[in-house]
């Protein structure tokens, strides 16, 4: 997904993903290899912290429930191990998370579409921009007290 509401973590991720790729390329005339993971959630303290973050409600309301199943980070950390193991090139967990990755060219503009539309994500990415001008001009109050 686009990352709506949690650009910089996107971007970073976007980042990640080119540079594994990249150094998976200049690796193997050395011998050695490099992989990228590609998970959907990971029930971590992270992901838990940004679903309870004003307006996450309305993204999932966007995004069909197939999308937003957790898997425990046991799985995760045996699949990175299984994927590196095999010098793997990407590995997915849920193993079908392959199927969503294969098809990011079509799925995600259809999904940047219609979240585009939503009135109730441009209502939730408005009312998170409303608490982030709340916060900073709470925090200069504070810092001119």
């Amino acid at each position: 997904m686009n990352g709506v509401l949690n650009s910089p973590y996107a971007v970073a991720k976007a980042g990640v993903e080119s540079m594994g790729r990249a150094l998976r390329t200049e690796l193997t005339p050395l011998g050695a290899s490099a992989s990228v993971a590609y998970f959907g959630w990971v029930d971590t303290k992270m992901v838990q912290d940004a679903v309870a973050r004003p307006g996450s409600n309305r993204l999932q309301e966007n995004t069909p429930d197939f999308l937003l199943k957790r898997i425990p980070p046991s799985a995760a950390g045996a699949a990175i191990v299984g994927g590196i193991e095999a010098r793997a090139p990407r590995i997915f967990a849920p193993k079908w998370w392959r199927y969503v990755s294969a098809l990011r060219g079509i799925l995600n503009p259809l999904l940047d579409r219609r979240m585009e539309q939503d009135r109730r994500m441009i209502s939730a990415v408005l009312e998170v921009e409303a608490d982030a001008d709340e916060q900073g001009a709470a925090a200069v109050a504070a810092a001119k007290a």
